[in-house]
């Protein structure tokens, strides 16, 4: 199981169910485990990669908003105004830095840092696994007791790891490995199939980039409040 995120990969798999070309589970076991430890294991480096993203930018984001809050409050020794203005603008300084002590107290709340090492070093172990299945297969498989104790490691992985990727991370695996999560390659896609695939794409770049828009909405709706009181 994906845990979390196991409502989506049991709709999205069986919607591309073994009539499709996905292997059934009770028919190939052993292919089945490599199936749903390389679908985990790409959503765990996917997750990594968008936890470690975010980390980075938080603090870019964080910087340039403490770069305005200085920019707003040296504008009175730039610009003249009159005292009713000067107390506007004191207010809007006011409403962005603690915005921004928020906005780093939830930052440092998320741990997002840790939860990249988590991620990775989850999907590292799962590649362990992974690379043991393939020899197996070469060597003609695994007899039931030790395709027990894989079944048992990958759940056990699952289980230690702290943090878990998000729906978001499985729809990067999905996008990434269309023909190990449906059955069909991008190229025997139909074209409804092609619609929804981009927009899987669409909606995994607007999850990635969603926690921008607070930090857009205060910068925007503060200097459009500044620029229609301090107009003539």
């Amino acid at each position: 199981p994906l845990r979390k995120s196991g409502s989506m990969y049991r709709e999205m798999t069986q919607s591309g169910g073994a009539g499709r070309g996905v292997e059934d589970p009770l028919q190939h076991p052993l292919s089945s485990l490599a199936r749903r430890v390389e679908i985990t294991r790409t959503a765990r480096f996917a997750a990594a990669k968008r936890l470690g993203r975010m980390h980075t930018r938080s603090y870019y984001v964080i910087s340039l908003m403490s770069l305005y809050v200085i920019v707003l409050s040296v504008l009175p020794n730039v610009v003249t105004m009159g005292e009713l203005d000067r107390q506007f603008l004191l207010l809007i300084t006011i409403v962005c830095s603690v915005y921004i002590i928020i906005t780093t107290i939830m930052d440092g709340a998320e741990k997002h840092l840790v939860d990249e090492m988590h991620m990775k070093d989850s999907a590292r172990k799962l590649g362990s696994i992974l690379n043991r299945i393939i020899v197996a297969k070469g060597n003609g498989g695994l007899n039931a007791e030790a395709l027990t104790r894989l079944h048992k490691e990958y759940d056990e992985i699952l289980a230690s790891c702290p943090a878990d990727h998000s729906d978001v991370d499985f729809l990067v695996a999905a996008t990434k490995m269309p023909k190990l999560v449906y059955g069909k390659a991008r190229s025997e896609f139909t074209r409804s199939e092609e619609f929804m695939h981009w927009g899987r794409v669409m909606r995994v770049h607007y999850v990635r980039s969603r926690w921008l828009i607070p930090h857009l909405v205060i910068v925007i709706v503060s200097v459009a409040m500044l620029y229609f009181r301090l107009s003539p």
